[in-house]
């Protein structure tokens, strides 16, 4: 059994009138920052069309998400939470 090391990640949390269009493709001017659109993957972690996107600070290039949904009750919700993340790459084996 490993252990997996616990990673310190920035977070900071950005209102919805601070960032304006959440469900866009940025960039977005945040705080004096500059934070490019990196990709958006859908998860099933909500009631919904679940979206979590991936931006990239261009002062340090470090990578951060925040998550928005649309909802089945055709509402839009925006997290405000924007976490630090770290790009992995997993390798995939398949037999045919």
């Amino acid at each position: 059994m490993s252990k997996t090391k616990e990673i310190k990640r920035e977070r900071f949390n950005i209102s919805e009138e601070e960032i304006d269009d959440f469900t866009g493709y940025g960039p977005w001017e945040l705080n004096g920052e500059t934070y490019k659109f990196v990709e958006d993957y859908s998860s099933r972690d909500c009631d919904g069309e679940c979206h979590n996107v991936v931006t990239q600070r261009e002062s340090d290039k470090k990578y951060f998400e925040f998550t928005w949904m649309y909802s089945y009750s055709q509402t839009y919700y925006y997290e405000g939470d924007w976490k630090e993340v770290f790009r992995k790459e997993v390798t995939t084996i398949s037999w045919e």
